[in-house]
């Protein structure tokens, strides 16, 4: 083993303890040279710088393990969980598309059951468009109001939409979509609601209150616009029926 510095400062003023430091020296220079001792000193160096390579060799291979099974991860999400991104982040954008798609679907399939020869474009068009200008935006500031609404039961909410919001809200659609088809004129249309909405507001409440306490019950708020879009498939096919002169 070769002397330490301390060792070598407290010899060097002594001439026999500089002596021995010289031996000492010499010595630990021919064990080192010794091939057995120097082999066994690589070995260990080797052994050493391996260990350390491996190491980070490891690191770096968990790391890329980490990354790669993230990036799997975020690839594998889906389809469903990228359309509730957007749904979040772009509600009303995609709340109108959507329901434009489903109002015309579920119109020009209403006109089907009638049994018309013909597919009414207009028809479709115009309730396409009540139900992204006119139904979605409203649907989805009374949704939000609703669901921030503290101290109320389930059903309590319900009735506050179904006998306070629904019956008025009804009432503009119907004239909405009458008025933009050209059926009524202005000064028929109070005369028409009277015959029109007591019929539209009691099959609502037949198919919406329990569709709505559904929806208030399971499903997030981010999602009970669509879910009701897919509900009013079914309803805008019934709508369209019941409107139709």
């Amino acid at each position: 083993m070769r002397p330490s510095a301390r060792e070598r400062q407290h010899h060097t003023s002594d001439p026999e303890a500089g002596r021995a430091l010289q031996k000492k020296l010499k010595r630990s220079d021919d064990e080192f040279d010794h091939p057995l001792k120097r082999d066994n000193w690589y070995a260990s160096s080797s052994d050493t710088a391996t260990a350390a390579a491996a190491a980070a060799s490891s690191a770096s291979a968990d790391d890329y393990d980490d990354k790669d099974t993230s990036k799997k991860r975020r690839g594998g999400r889906g389809w469903l969980s990228k359309y509730q991104d957007l749904m979040i982040k772009h509600p009303l954008a995609m709340n109108s598309a959507q329901a434009a798609v489903i109002t015309t679907v579920s119109v020009l399939i209403s006109q089907r059951i009638a049994g018309m020869d013909a597919a009414d474009y207009q028809e479709a068009t115009v309730a396409a468009l009540v139900s992204a200008a006119w139904i979605t935006p409203i649907l989805l500031a009374w949704f939000k109001y609703v669901s921030k609404i503290v101290g109320w039961s389930t059903v309590g909410k319900l009735m506050l939409d179904q006998l306070c919001f629904s019956p008025v809200f009804t009432a503009t659609i119907v004239s909405w979509r009458t008025l933009l088809l050209g059926r009524v004129r202005w000064a028929d249309l109070p005369g028409h609601l009277v015959i029109a909405i007591p019929r539209a507001i009691l099959s609502s409440w037949c198919f919406w209150i329990p569709a709505r306490a559904a929806t208030m019950v399971w499903v997030p708020p981010h999602l009970r616009l669509i879910s009701t879009s897919v509900l009013s498939f079914v309803w805008n096919i019934f709508l369209a029926i019941l409107l139709r002169p």
